[in-house]
């Protein structure tokens, strides 16, 4: 079982960040978290390297870490401060992984993507 962080998060190693990514090569496996204070804390305990950007400067970090890292964790706000668009294009493009993770405090729920899906098909209840 995997140890746990101070905020009840898993803690992984570098190696598993990398694994997790699934790159090797010339990255070299660095995972990254833009979002609150709270997750960040746990994550930097599992060795992210983590940022708390002011507001404005969200999209132009969020961009140089596209190139620079292997995988990109966002909260559900930080993902909601970013133009769609962006979001969008980093999502499809799945190099570096991104994804968007809840808020541990509960201010932002990340999209529910089976509800929308339903929703754009008509199947919703």
């Amino acid at each position: 079982m995997a140890a746990r962080s101070v905020v009840g998060l898993p803690m992984l190693s570098r190696g598993a960040m990398v694994r997790l990514a699934g790159r090797r090569g010339d990255m070299t496996g660095r995972c990254c978290f833009i979002g609150d204070e709270v997750t960040a804390a746990g994550l930097r305990l599992a060795g992210a390297d983590v940022y708390q950007p002011r507001p404005g400067e969200t999209t132009a970090l969020f961009q140089r870490l596209r190139t620079e890292a292997t995988m990109i964790l966002l909260d559900a706000g930080t993902a909601a401060a970013l133009p769609s668009i962006v979001l969008a294009e980093a999502l499809r493009e799945q190099r570096p992984l991104v994804q968007v993770i809840p808020d541990l405090r509960g201010r932002h729920a990340p999209v529910d993507v089976v509800a929308a899906l339903k929703r754009q098909l008509g199947l919703a209840d």
